[in-house]
């Protein structure tokens, strides 16, 4: 199957090739994971401070270990959309003059799960962005449940979690998003 990656670091523009790189701190947490995509050592790195974004994503993993084994995890994945389209989604989260590249992915490994449930939006039931404050473990449970369970919300934000490593098979490079807009206008 195919589907689409954004690349806001254009790390990826020259590779034929998504890996795992080696994990990059010394915590204690070192001992989970031996290898961790670009998503996981951004969350695992900073673990001294509150960070509501990490903590829910440290709620997922402890979700999926104890309920969903079977599902890849968050940390040695890769987030990518089902279409072109649907990945034009993600590029509103960064300044209109940065650079990106839309990498085109090629697998038969795959899960698809609604990222509103961390990703929520403006008129989603319940309000999980109020219910997370301050910091409700429960709430963050009951997120990570309906996420890795693939309920999908009444604003449904479609994600495709890719396995680490996984083959690129094309890479287009953007200046900005009027670029991006010109070749693949909404």
């Amino acid at each position: 199957m195919i589907f689409y990656h954004i690349d806001r670091c254009c790390r990826l523009l020259n590779q034929t090739k998504m890996e795992l790189s080696p994990f990059e701190t010394n915590v204690l947490y070192g001992s989970v994971f031996n290898n961790l995509s670009v998503h996981g050592n951004l969350y695992f790195r900073e673990l001294d401070r509150l960070d509501i974004s990490r903590d829910i994503e440290l709620t997922l993993e402890y979700i999926r270990v104890c309920k969903y084994p079977p599902m890849p995890s968050r940390f040695q994945s890769v987030f990518a959309s089902r279409t072109i389209e649907e990945s034009t989604f993600w590029i509103k989260f960064f300044p209109n003059n940065a650079p990106f590249g839309l990498i085109t992915i090629d697998t038969d490994n795959y899960q698809i799960f609604d990222c509103s449930w961390i990703t929520p939006q403006p008129g989603m039931i319940p309000d999980i962005q109020t219910r997370c404050k301050p910091f409700s473990l429960g709430c963050m449970c009951d997120i990570a449940n309906a996420y890795w369970s693939k309920k999908v919300s009444n604003k449904p934000i479609m994600e495709v979690l890719i396995p680490l490593p996984c083959k690129i098979v094309k890479t287009e490079y953007f200046h900005d998003q009027g670029e991006f807009n010109t070749i693949y206008s909404p």
